[in-house]
């Protein structure tokens, strides 16, 4: 495995985290979410990371599966730094709500196929 598939594969776990705790953060509903100034806060944070960290997976790895957004992640993130005045959380929401479950299967696909990774154990 070359250095890089082995370093993608931090990167793809940071986006499996993220969303994770994006689902987690958000279980409460969509009336709750736009409710809650913290949890959009916690939730914008986390698709922050997702951005960064699907900016920074190679493009090699991001072959495995063309499908996957990676460019619309990246923007994303792009988009609450630098525009952030104009981020509307109804629309985070519709993002959350319509890709992230059909993400998180993709992204550990592309893991395994890099070789797996040994997930840390998670608090209960």
């Amino acid at each position: 495995m070359s250095a890089a598939a082995k370093d993608d594969r931090l990167y793809l776990v940071h986006i499996v985290e993220a969303l994770r705790k994006i689902l987690r953060y958000t279980r409460g509903g969509r009336d709750a979410f736009l409710g809650d100034e913290m949890v959009q806060d916690a939730v914008y944070r986390n698709f922050l990371v997702i951005g960064e960290a699907a900016r920074r997976v190679s493009e090699a790895t991001r072959a495995l599966d063309p499908g996957v957004p990676w460019r619309g992640m990246a923007g994303l993130c792009d988009v609450m730094v630098h525009q952030y005045e104009g981020v509307r959380a109804d629309l985070v929401w519709k993002i959350r709500d319509e890709q992230l479950k059909t993400l998180e299967p993709r992204i550990l696909a592309i893991i395994e196929r890099l070789g797996g990774v040994q997930w840390p154990e998670r608090e209960a």
